[in-house]
């Protein structure tokens, strides 16, 4: 779960790292990352999980998958305007240091 509360650095580095200038780009830079961690981090562990101890029960799956799909749904709320957030004080703080 800690990595839940570092989302938004990662996502706002995302678009610094592309060295992406328009908000508009980097906001789909962060939507792009979101998608990809949110499947990597909610759907495949409990396959994955499913794989190793050898049990195949569908509603144990299914409650683990949308346990994490409402964690991350619900942190979408917070964590993508933090990171356009950060991403334009970064912006705005490069543009003054020169």
């Amino acid at each position: 779960m800690l990595f839940y509360w570092i989302w938004p650095f990662l996502l706002a580095l995302v678009p610094i790292a592309f060295r992406i200038k328009r908000l508009r780009f980097a906001l789909l830079w962060i939507v792009i990352a979101y998608v990809v961690s949110t499947i990597c981090l909610a759907i495949i562990p409990p396959f994955l999980m499913m794989m190793k101890t050898g049990t195949s029960d569908p509603v144990w799956i299914a409650g683990h998958i949308s346990e994490s799909l409402t964690t991350s749904m619900l942190l979408v709320v917070f964590d993508v305007p933090l990171a356009l957030l950060i991403f334009w004080g970064f912006k705005k703080l490069k543009t003054k240091a020169q």
